[in-house]
């Protein structure tokens, strides 16, 4: 973010849903892993949605990061 403050690029409407995607499915990550402390069933579902949450995450940021790399070019 601050190399796309620095050179004033602004993410298209499609990145910004991406980033929301993700917040999204961080987020349901971060509720299953707390109702798991509360519920023991739901270990294995907690530890699917942080892997998910993960994946997600990692994808996004090579995504943002090869965008920025693109523009600056």
């Amino acid at each position: 973010m601050m190399v796309m403050d620095r050179y004033r690029l602004q993410p298209d409407k499609w990145g910004n849903r991406i980033i929301r995607c993700n917040n999204c499915i961080q987020l349901a990550s971060c509720i299953c892993s707390l109702l798991s402390i509360c519920i023991s069933e739901l270990g294995d579902l907690a530890d699917i949605m942080n892997c998910i949450a993960q994946c997600t995450y990692t994808t996004t940021q090579g995504c943002m990061t090869a965008q920025v790399n693109v523009e600056l070019r």
